[in-house]
């Protein structure tokens, strides 16, 4: 299928502008008829939360091991700015960040810099002397393999209230990651390591400083190496130039109306210092399409190989007995193979969904920003992405 892309931003008053839009929209329904396929439903659902003000940005990409075949965006990049996001604006990918972090930290493992089942004392003195909240001992420090699937036993953001120190670890961008994770060495754990699933945002930090560590790198350019530079994604980074325009920003509502969200990471300008390992990577949906095709393609990408088949097994493989989640991806399993991998990402107002499914050959990524997080419609409109998302898979299948 060619590639398709189209921009719609309901709010442009620009007659101009909008006569564009629209001969754009015309083209890709006309495109849709001849093929004889129906209208993408998971565009539409974009498209209506865009023209409803749900969001206040999105883009979405679809493609299969060969190509990326389908791409768009709608709406713009600010609650305060007219100017329409398009397949290159930047967008926080949230939690999307874990999936590539973990194939920098397999790739660290594949070069014999890291071992999945060391304890991270190895690296970092500071995990030594460890003990649970309720005073129990730990005579061991958690591995890089439960750091990776959320069995370190470090404090989760999910279902429980952090206290100061601990929010400020992971949600605080002025900090470095050297100073987060000196906050997170002093927090007691949750569980033994490798006793228990716990969501952990600050483990991903930990395992960062790690791999820094271990390298002699900082994490940022770990990524380049690792992962984008040979897949060629020229914008994916946790640091955006202070001179990039092009870089969507959610809104807030506040008591005149929706504003920028200035909690959103790249708002802090030279102040921002925090990559958070698993949760504030800046990319395109277009450029976690390179990610997926490059899995999708047994590890290889221009080329080159990126990801071992050792290591894309680790991925795509179950790590504890009745846990989904594996090495920094939630796994969809059937008559005892993997068939999809994904992730979904959320943080400040930014959201993302990223799957792979290797049934279909297929992967989809939607990143977007919400105008108001806080409303039933936003909460609503990640399951709609979600049904959306399989809806389009049945559709290009069939």
């Amino acid at each position: 299928m060619p590639k398709t892309t189209f921009y719609n931003d309901s709010r442009l008053r620009d007659c101009t502008v909008t006569i564009a839009v629209l001969s754009l929209q015309l083209c890709f329904f006309q495109h849709n008829l001849q093929a004889g396929t129906p209208v993408d439903p998971l565009a539409e659902v974009l498209e209506r939360a865009a023209e409803d003000g749900t969001i206040i940005a999105a883009q979405y990409s679809l493609g299969t091991n060969l190509e990326e075949s389908f791409a768009s965006a709608w709406g713009h990049l600010a609650p305060d700015q007219e100017l329409p996001a398009d397949e290159k604006t930047l967008f926080c990918i949230g939690s999307c960040s874990k999936p590539l972090a973990s194939i920098c930290i397999l790739s660290l493992v594949k070069e014999q810099k890291l071992d999945l089942d060391r304890p991270i004392t190895e690296w970092d003195a500071r995990f030594a002397k460890l003990a649970t909240r309720r005073g129990q001992e730990v005579s061991k420090a958690p591995t890089i393999r439960e750091l990776l699937a959320h069995r370190s036993g470090i404090y989760s953001q999910k279902g429980g209230r952090l206290t100061d120190p601990q929010r400020r670890a992971i949600r605080d961008f002025r900090l470095s990651l050297e100073e987060s994770v000196d906050l997170i060495a002093q927090q007691p754990l949750i569980a033994i390591p490798g006793k228990m699933y716990a969501y952990s945002g600050a483990g991903y930090c930990v395992l960062g400083r790690i791999a820094e560590k271990a390298t002699s790198q900082s994490f940022e350019e770990l990524l380049h190496r690792q992962l984008t530079d040979p897949l060629g994604m020229e914008r994916t980074t946790y640091f955006p130039q202070e001179t990039e325009q092009n870089i969507a920003t959610p809104g807030m509502r506040t008591p005149q109306g929706i504003a920028p969200n200035e909690t959103a990471p790249h708002r802090l300008g030279k102040a921002l210092r925090l990559p958070l390992i698993g949760g504030s990577i800046y990319s395109t949906a277009s450029e976690l399409g390179l990610v997926a095709r490059m899995i999708l393609n047994k590890g290889k990408a221009n080329g080159k190989t990126v990801l071992p088949p050792e290591s894309l097994q680790d991925l795509k493989k179950p790590q504890y007995d009745e846990q989904n989640y594996g090495l920094g991806w939630v796994l969809v399993r059937r008559d005892g193979q993997t068939y999809i991998m994904h992730h979904n990402g959320a943080l400040n107002g930014y959201r993302a969904f990223f799957q792979i499914n290797f049934a279909k050959n297929q992967y989809v990524a939607v990143l977007w920003t919400l105008a108001d997080e806080s409303s039933d419609a936003s909460r609503r409109l990640a399951t709609e992405i979600q049904r959306g998302a399989f809806n389009t898979f049945q559709s290009k299948a069939e």
